[in-house]
């Protein structure tokens, strides 16, 4: 290291610190604002101005307070709505699909009512089952949001 090994001679060392002290140091705020990458936001507003401010209302967005329904009114005449456009899908089996299966003419009587019978006895079950999921999980529901 320069301090054991004598590579500046005292009064150098004087001089040096006296520059630090008096140039560099008392001015470092100023080398700093110079070499110090500058970021600059512009910011601005723009004002519109209508004569009409319900010119610019898209049709049907305001409707008097009679015409407006509550969220739960809305959501169960959506519900309802989307319940009625459900049809369920007519499940039986006809003779011309037994015939297409090639079933033989004389047993396409007994084997069609006892589908039809089959279909409708697992249609019930599932219908029953789906209903006692339903209430499962209404009163898991409630109990949850009892807590």
């Amino acid at each position: 290291p320069p301090f054991s090994v004598g590579l500046f001679a005292q009064q150098d060392v004087i001089s040096i610190t006296e520059f630090a002290s008096r140039s560099f140091f008392r001015h470092y705020m100023l080398y700093k604002y110079c070499f110090t990458k500058k970021t600059e936001m512009a910011f601005s507003t723009l004002y519109t101005y209508t004569l009409d401010p319900m010119l610019d209302v898209p049709e049907g967005f305001m409707q008097p307070l009679k015409a407006s329904e509550d969220e739960t009114e809305q959501l169960s005449r959506l519900e309802r709505e989307a319940l009625e456009k459900i049809t369920e899908p007519q499940v039986e089996v006809t003779k011309q699909d037994l015939a297409n299966a090639s079933v033989p003419e004389d047993m396409q009587e007994e084997v069609l009512a006892k589908v039809n019978e089959q279909i409708t006895q697992m249609k019930e079950k599932m219908e029953k089952q789906m209903e006692e999921q339903r209430v499962q999980m209404e009163a898991r529901i409630t109990t949850l949001t009892n807590q």
